[in-house]
């Protein structure tokens, strides 16, 4: 009887992730900016102690491991410091680029130790050893540019000549379904199933998910969120495959890594008409967020948001930073937490219909900005037009979310909002 496999995957490390933009726009922001930037080195880690703890046979990296093509020093010298020290564990490492880190840029100035091996950009095959027999085949194969758009998922199929050992395949790509932005080397779970392959550990999306039992089909996402959408606890899987009568199945356990967690908190204030009532329903909403914090989170970074209609709404509107500042405390409670952006979905007790009605400039801006939000291409000529100086502006531009129908309407309703907070005289004509 073959004996049990126990292997760890992880994947998208980015390395030096610059976590640009966020500490400028937090009070007292910039002494979190060695923080953020050390963030990806102690997921690392934090992954070569769980290696280390879990007395992984071997260890499988699917891709994007450094942060962009330039792949810094740093982050290859810690990559390399960590596959040194599985070496002294003797826990093998088997690592393909992503469309992050692609084959052909990466970097040799720094190599890597003897135990890692590095998949080319042709599919091939690596076989793992226990007391010198073949107990495992792990296939892999390395992306070679940012933008592969082939299904490289149909070069792969099991090695028959060591039909009965357990066989791990490597990819870096967009199952369908998986990821509705950026399509990557895209396939579908029946062509990963066609192989013949006993599970597969793929890398690109950011989220941890098991898409299949049978094979085991992993996405390990990142050991630490870069960004709010990146939500949640972060980490990688270990799993432990067995033979049974023949047919190998796999038992997966998340563990956590990531230092800083990212969270939509979302409070509803419905009838709150004091603002100190307010403050408490929204540090308890945020207290309960902390105490649902893994234990190897150090910082919870928040996308705060209100709802629901209240006498504030206008007091919100204008005096959103001061209310901030009134939550800037818990910054120095452990774990820290960080509200990163405050959203307003609120509103005020009086329809806007009634303000539209008004024959001031107030009501004519509201009526504008409803015959934007009713006319969608107007909408669309209006926000070019107005944030051209912006959206042109290179360094800003990769910084910005995609100006979709949902962000517009957004935009739109935030700006009623500014206008009733700063023109509204407190009666309705």
């Amino acid at each position: 009887m073959m004996k049990a496999i126990r292997y760890i995957h992880a994947s998208d490390l980015h390395l030096d992730a610059p976590f640009l933009g966020i500490s400028q726009r937090l009070p007292n922001g910039q002494r979190l900016t060695q923080k953020l930037h050390d963030a990806t080195f102690t997921a690392l880690s934090r992954l070569e102690s769980l290696c280390l703890e879990q007395h992984a046979d071997f260890l499988v990296l699917t891709g994007d491991l450094t942060n962009s093509e330039e792949q810094s020093i740093r982050a290859r010298l810690a990559l390399h410091a960590f596959c040194q020290k599985l070496a002294k564990a003797k826990i093998a490492v088997y690592i393909i680029c992503g469309n992050h880190d692609p084959l052909k840029t990466s970097r040799h100035t720094i190599p890597l130790p003897e135990n890692v091996t590095v998949f080319n950009d042709s599919v091939e095959q690596a076989l793992w050893l226990r007391d010198n027999e073949v107990s495992a085949v792990i296939h892999g194969l390395s992306l070679t540019n940012r933008c592969e758009k082939r299904n490289v998922s149909q070069l792969f199929s099991r090695d028959l000549a060591h039909k009965d050992c357990f066989q791990l395949g490597l990819l870096h790509a967009t199952v369908h379904g998986s990821d509705k932005s950026e399509c990557c080397a895209p396939c579908s779970l029946e062509d990963l199933q066609r192989t013949g392959l006993d599970a597969w550990a793929l890398g690109h999306v950011h989220k941890a998910a098991v898409l299949a039992d049978t094979p085991c089909i992993t996405y390990a996402g990142s050991p630490q969120g870069l960004a709010i959408n990146e939500s949640g606890n972060h980490g990688c899987y270990v799993i432990n495959a067995e033979n049974h009568e023949g047919q190998w199945r796999c038992q997966t356990t998340f563990h956590a890594l990531a230092p800083i967690v990212w969270q939509t908190v979302r409070v509803d204030i419905q009838g709150l008409g004091e603002m100190p009532l307010l403050v408490n329903h929204v540090v308890s909403a945020l207290e309960k967020a902390r105490t649902e914090l893994s234990p190897q989170a150090r910082c919870l970074f928040v996308h705060l948001v209100l709802s629901g209609t209240t006498e504030l709404d206008r007091e919100l509107a204008s005096h959103s930073d001061e209310l901030l500042h009134e939550l800037a405390y818990l910054q120095n409670e452990s774990p820290e937490l960080w509200i990163h952006h405050l959203s307003l979905e609120t509103n005020g007790p009086h329809s806007l219909e009634a303000y539209r009605e008004r024959d001031d400039l107030l009501g004519a801006c509201l009526r504008e900005a409803q015959h934007l939000a009713e006319n969608s291409s107007l909408q669309e000529a209006f926000f070019a037009e107005a944030l051209q100086p912006l959206l042109h502006a290179s360094p800003l531009t990769k910084l910005l979310p995609p100006l979709d129908d949902k962000l517009r309407l957004t935009l739109l309703n935030d700006a009623q909002k500014i206008c009733l907070a700063r023109m509204e005289d407190g009666r309705v004509h």
